[in-house]
């Protein structure tokens, strides 16, 4: 499975996805101050939450991730389940890629 980067939330962190779930993926150590225009910065997924936006929340709060105040509103307005999110996010690259 591809995983894929669709939202920076700090310097450090950044929230991806694949087909399953939402992955909250942490920059390694070469890659602080990285940018997710970057193909080179080096993510690991720390933690898999393909339930609710209130687990993924909680997991924030456990890894004391601070978004930035651009990320937490975009976070607020994420659905409230990772299948629901997917569906909606990639809705409109389906019809891009049909046309």
């Amino acid at each position: 499975m591809r995983d894929r980067l669709f939202l920076q939330l700090n310097d450090r962190w950044a929230l991806g996805y694949d087909q399953l779930q939402w992955l909250l993926m942490k920059a390694d150590k070469g890659g602080l101050k990285a940018n997710l225009s970057i193909p080179r910065a080096r993510w690991r997924a720390v933690s898999f939450i393909g339930s609710t936006k209130r687990i993924l929340q909680r997991c924030l709060r456990e890894k004391r991730v601070g978004p930035t105040p651009e990320a937490k509103t975009a976070l607020d307005t994420l659905p409230d389940t990772f299948k629901k999110w997917l569906s909606e996010y990639e809705a409109p690259r389906k019809m891009e890629a049909a046309e």
